[in-house]
């Protein structure tokens, strides 16, 4: 069986999970923007348990730290934390 390649546009991302009301950080307007440093997302990494996107060092700098999301207080970890990747 043959599949014709087909340039499929990408899909969005799947929508993150809501910020909980006790959390110490605001989430800025820019998702390219990280919440903790604030700057745009070097090295962006998401954490798998709740959807947000984070500088890879300030996320895993965080959850070391709390052990959960700093946006939804989601319980995380080290593994958690998945770097992305753009061209």
């Amino acid at each position: 069986m043959v599949f014709a390649h087909r340039n499929l546009p990408t899909p969005p991302p799947p929508p993150r999970t809501t910020p909980h009301p006790r959390a110490r950080v605001r989430v800025p307007r820019d998702r390219r923007t990280c919440p903790l440093c604030r700057k745009r997302c070097a090295s962006p990494a998401v954490v798998r348990t709740s959807g947000w996107v984070f500088c890879h060092t300030c996320a895993v700098d965080e959850i070391r730290r709390r052990g959960k999301c700093p946006v939804t207080l989601a319980p995380a970890t080290d593994d958690d934390v998945v770097r992305l990747f753009s061209e």
